[in-house]
């Protein structure tokens, strides 16, 4: 499958050619820190690295990107399904974005060394997304559904709030399309699972926290994708 191995500066300076916007997902870059007026020139320089890797081609208009990756940016820059999923162990965190655009799946990943890779898959979008998640395996459910203030966290004293403050695995997934959707999903030592979102109040100050048993991954991923991880019933 296609693939496009570079450096979030090297990202940065392809959509500034593109669109003049920053590349998402790629944290402070070269580009972004030049000021206004010296960022074209930054760009260029940094196009050159990709023009020896054949990712940059003489264009009728100049630099331009080679019509095997164009495929792999577009569907970045200008998709119409964002998944974005953070995972973070105790002693480790990472990040992918999927993205889905005209039928085509691109996942966007970055490796400890900084290198970002886009590579395409043959994939529906919610296998493409349990693909990027690991969780140990999930012990059977048996607590109810559990509903409580945001701010009660730290003060709350049930299974959802103890796998919080002893967890093995968490990840945060975020849906962006014309409607979006978040949901952090919770491991604890035991391996008991929960899906947990935020509805905020109309004062915007404190939201009401839904937190459910989970005891399939397929079925609580595929919930926020269809905007609905709430209120969804856990292992059907």
């Amino acid at each position: 499958m296609n693939t496009l191995h570079a450096t979030a500066d090297e990202l940065d300076a392809l959509a500034f050619g593109l669109s003049g916007a920053p590349f998402p997902d790629t944290g402070p870059t070269l580009v972004a820190a030049a000021p206004e007026e010296h960022r074209g020139l930054v760009a260029a320089r940094l196009l050159r690295s990709l023009a020896l890797r054949g990712v940059v081609v003489d264009g009728p208009h100049g630099p331009a990107v080679a019509p095997v990756f164009q495929p792999l940016l577009h569907c970045r820059l200008a998709a119409q399904v964002t998944v974005i999923v953070r995972v973070r162990t105790p002693g480790s965190s990472a990040m992918a974005a999927v993205c889905e655009c005209d039928g085509s799946i691109v996942v966007h990943s970055a490796d400890p060394d900084g290198v970002h890779h886009l590579r395409e898959v043959r994939l529906p979008l919610l296998d493409a997304v349990l693909a990027q998640l690991d969780p140990p395996p999930l012990a059977k459910p048996g607590d109810r559904p559990l509903r409580m203030r945001y701010s009660e966290l730290d003060s709350a004293d049930n299974p959802f709030v103890s796998a919080v403050r002893d967890y093995s695995y968490a990840a945060k997934i975020i849906k962006i399309s014309v409607e979006m959707a978040t949901a952090a999903l919770v491991v604890g030592r035991s391996g008991q699972a929960w899906l947990a979102s935020v509805e905020p109040d109309g004062d915007g100050l404190d939201g009401r926290l839904y937190a459910r048993p989970v005891g399939q991954l397929r079925e609580a991923v595929a919930s926020v994708l269809t905007g609905s991880p709430s209120h969804s019933v856990a292992g059907q």
